[in-house]
């Protein structure tokens, strides 16, 4: 019995996990959540803007009461692109979030067995570590109150990144696309993570790929992950100036959302909002094992001989008052002073870094005897068991067709709204081009949609002013009768699609395309990143560029 316990404690804790953590999602809808439903009507609308023409959604077309909004342009799109197929086999929105959920916290336990096991050669069952992680009230909150799923996948892929540097250390086979693959996806998996996390990341692989070799082979790696997820961040931040998001409160609020060491030591949870001042709706508690590996840790840190390497928890140690400090109001200095840090928006957001180095930390302590084997078995079902008190009680649901006409523009503060948008959308929204000034008829309309319109136009007047109900962004051109037209703007305009044209009759066509600047480059280093690995395929195989 003992052996079989041996052999198969991965696979029982796996079926523990799945059973018992995500009970709320056996059931029909989603937890009500702060962001959940949103990423599910980007689902819904990421598959519609596919569906529709566009080749790699950019624009939203149903959000903003029917207007469009080009929240993909600009928000992380990994979790978009693996609903796609999910959706494309009609599989409902709300599944498809719960499995891409799952997938990615049962793989980031994987990765954090695996890493650990790579990095610490003595420490045979990892279970500990393990479990501070599945446990972590950081990613309990990320899934369940705030279901901000781009935040727990980026999570979870940064132990699977870290175990594919260790395979890539001893040149095991396969390491690098792998590790290809993560990185690809850890940069298209939340943006403020990656603005976080991946200096880290370089610095340790930095620190751990010895020969000047594998370094060089690392560096490869990254530049071509990062050439694979060009499409995106080259809009992203070249196209940023034309939306209000730098003028948007949530990044200049930073300072009202600092919380102190009291707050980030309490074990409740709670789902509220962040709210100004410590009386707060969201609970920011690292937990019982947190407070008690560290307790630990403090009371051990001058002992060599309890610590499988005690310079390196030492550092750890380090790491982590530095990460609580930077939370709390007395590191005001540094958001206002290091640039691009404004963008993490809440302060509390480096716990999910801090949670990741209590992992660590707890794998370099010897847990040899039984009775501290023990005590932490008691430590994680008390915090299992404050858990299960704190599953959410409220589920909502809907149907595919409601996701399709989703109304609202999925972000807090409207921060991807095209600045030159300024119409009020309570003013209603026919869906059909209008004849603003002029006399005239609006004929034959073969689509109708925010990627692409195509009707026909009679214009009975000397000139007429057509407005289509389309929120203009970068990227839209209109042809009237094959020929590209300039749009038009003013009062009652205000940001719409809109041109004029002299009597007579016409074929309109416009589309939402590629032809930025930004969008174009973006594209095109895709294709030759692309093309790179296609010639280098034989020896990528190998771990070599």
């Amino acid at each position: 019995m003992k052996n079989w316990w041996n052999k198969n404690l991965w696979w029982c804790l796996f079926l523990l996990v799945v059973i018992i953590y995500f009970w709320p999602y056996y059931r029909l809808g989603l937890p009500v959540t702060h962001d959940g439903e949103n990423h599910v009507a980007r689902f819904a609308q990421y598959y519609l803007a596919f569906k529709q023409g566009q080749i790699i959604p950019r624009l939203a077309p149903s959000l903003q009461n029917g207007f469009g909004y080009p929240v993909f342009n600009f928000n992380y799109p990994l979790a978009n692109i693996l609903s796609l197929p999910l959706s494309m086999a009609k599989i409902h929105y709300e599944l498809s979030f719960k499995l891409i959920v799952v997938f990615f916290y049962l793989m980031g336990g994987l990765g954090v067995w695996q890493w650990l096991k790579k990095i610490i050669p003595e420490l045979k069952k990892p279970v500990i570590p393990l479990l501070s992680f599945w446990l972590a009230p950081y990613l309990f909150q990320a899934i369940f109150y705030r279901g901000n799923i781009g935040e727990a996948m980026s999570f979870c892929l940064v132990p699977l990144i870290l175990w594919q540097i260790e395979r890539k250390r001893e040149n095991s086979k396969g390491s690098s696309w792998l590790l290809l693959v993560l990185l690809a996806s850890f940069f298209l998996s939340h943006n403020i993570m990656v603005l976080l996390l991946t200096p880290l990341l370089f610095c340790y692989a930095w620190w751990r790929l010895k020969t000047k070799n594998t370094k060089i082979n690392f560096l490869m790696t990254v530049l071509v992950a990062i050439g694979l997820t060009l499409w995106f961040w080259l809009p992203a931040l070249g196209e940023k100036s034309l939306i209000v998001l730098d003028g948007a409160g949530v990044n200049q609020e930073f300072a009202k959302h600092f919380i102190d060491w009291q707050q980030l030591f309490k074990l409740n949870l709670s789902r509220g909002f962040s709210e100004v001042g410590m009386v707060d709706g969201l609970g920011y508690g690292l937990g019982l094992v947190f407070v008690m590996g560290w307790l630990i840790n403090l009371m051990l840190l001058t002992e060599k001989k309890y610590f499988y390497n005690h310079k390196i928890n030492i550092i750890l140690v380090i790491i982590s008052i530095l990460l609580i400090f930077i939370q709390t109001s007395g590191s005001q200095w540094w958001w206002k002073n290091i640039p691009f840090l404004n963008y993490v928006q809440f302060p509390w957001r480096w716990s999910l870094l801090l949670n990741l180095c209590l992992v660590w930390q707890l794998a370099l302590i010897k847990n040899n005897h039984k009775g501290q084997k023990v005590f932490w078995a008691c430590l994680f079902l008390i915090q299992g068991l404050l858990m299960i008190n704190a599953w959410p009680k409220e589920f909502f649901t809907k149907t595919r067709d409601d996701y399709w006409s989703y109304p609202q523009t999925t972000t807090i503060l409207g921060e991807n709204r095209p600045k030159s948008f300024t119409y009020e959308i309570t003013k209603g929204h026919s869906g059909q081009p209008l004849i603003l000034v002029g006399e005239g008829e609006i004929k034959q309309i073969e689509k109708n949609n925010n990627t692409i319109k195509k009707y026909q136009l009679d214009c009975q007047a000397s000139k007429c002013l057509i407005v289509e109900e389309t929120a203009y962004f970068i990227g839209y051109e209109t042809k009237i009768n094959g020929e590209l037209i300039n749009y038009v703007d003013g009062k009652e305009i205000n940001g719409r699609i809109a041109f004029e044209v002299s009597r007579g009759n016409y074929q309109i066509v416009t589309k939402f395309t590629q032809k930025t600047w930004a969008r174009l480059l973006g594209n095109g280093l895709l294709i030759l990143s692309l093309m790179i690995l296609f010639w280098r395929r034989k020896k990528i195989n190998h771990n070599q560029w």
